[in-house]
């Protein structure tokens, strides 16, 4: 999990203790693409790297 904390939106922080490193669902992500079969664009592949990835914090969550 990473904690990232705003101070009044001017400076991002993150805080590397909270960082640790897992699946990055990269994986996932060319498995859809190839069944897809065919180009997505830029967009497409972001929203759906955004669903794997929200799935595997749920995923953590319930752990």
């Amino acid at each position: 999990m990473i904690t990232i904390g705003y101070d009044a939106l001017r400076r991002p922080e993150v805080d590397a203790s909270q960082i640790r490193l897992g699946e990055t669902g990269l994986e996932e992500l060319i498995q859809w693409l190839r069944e897809s079969g065919q180009p997505q664009s830029l967009e497409t592949l972001t929203y759906q790297y955004i669903a794997i990835l929200r799935e595997k914090v749920l995923e953590e969550k319930e752990r």
